[in-house]
């Protein structure tokens, strides 16, 4: 279980910082929902 959850995160965190590099994104990536679940 733990390892699917580590492949989503660095599949999110991928696609994250393939979307831009914005200073609003970096405070708040989506994958901290995640984590924070």
């Amino acid at each position: 279980f733990e390892a699917r959850v580590g492949l989503v995160v660095r599949y999110r965190l991928r696609g994250w910082r393939a979307a831009g590099s914005n200073p609003e994104s970096t405070e708040n990536p989506p994958c901290m929902g995640l984590v924070a679940s």
